[in-house]
């Protein structure tokens, strides 16, 4: 899953998926690599307001599910109440360096009353996460299409970040809840047939 306006005018072959691994730029024996078969972009996106700001990927290569460092993340399917702390994770690019290591922070969910001192009021499409008083963690510039994780659960995914923690904006992030209908629906148009032969591989080395 990822922010629209990560991938919008891009095609499928302008991306890489890198997972299962913490480090940047090293490679390990559990570290997987897929190209991107099928982009599945939000048709009613809207750029100046973000609204619709989604997409999906679907990808040349089949993820077992006993793989050791890649774990699925079930959607959220009910609002999480305000004040329950949340995991972010992302490069952390500051002043165009990344980190080499995947970083991850805390933030509470806030409610859209005190969200919108910041942003105006918003849509149901969108949430906010983060400290209103002091930003002590926040995503930053390159973590844009990151996981906001609730409780075990996808409910938010990271829109661009202006800087690194500010105290005068909360996180803002493209609500989950909001388009689980969508993300079903756009689901079922890929072909996992296309993965058959990656299962029947899994099965026998099982066996």
């Amino acid at each position: 899953m990822e922010d629209k306006d990560t991938v919008n005018f891009r095609k499928p072959e302008d991306f890489t998926l890198v997972m299962g691994t913490e480090l940047l730029t090293e490679i390990s024996a559990f570290t997987l690599q897929y190209d991107v078969l099928q982009l599945a972009v939000h048709e009613a996106f809207d750029f100046p307001t973000l609204i619709n700001n989604i997409a999906m990927f679907f990808i040349d290569g089949y993820i077992a599910w006993n793989w050791p460092t890649v774990r699925a993340i079930p959607l959220s399917i009910e609002a999480q109440p305000n004040g329950v702390l949340c995991s972010t994770s992302g490069w952390n690019i500051s002043a165009g360096n990344p980190s080499p290591l995947l970083k991850t922070n805390l933030v509470p969910i806030v409610e859209s009353r005190i969200c919108s001192k910041f942003y105006g009021d918003l849509t149901s499409d969108l949430i906010c996460a983060g400290f209103e008083e002091h930003q002590p963690h926040d995503f930053c510039e390159g973590d844009s299409g990151g996981p906001l994780v609730c409780l075990g659960h996808l409910t938010g995914i990271i829109l661009e970040g202006n800087s690194c923690a500010r105290s005068q904006y909360l996180g803002l992030y493209v609500n989950v809840l909001y388009h689980y209908n969508w993300i079903v629906a756009k689901n079922k148009t890929f072909d996992y047939n296309y993965y058959s032969d990656y299962e029947d591989e899994e099965d026998n080395e099982i066996e």
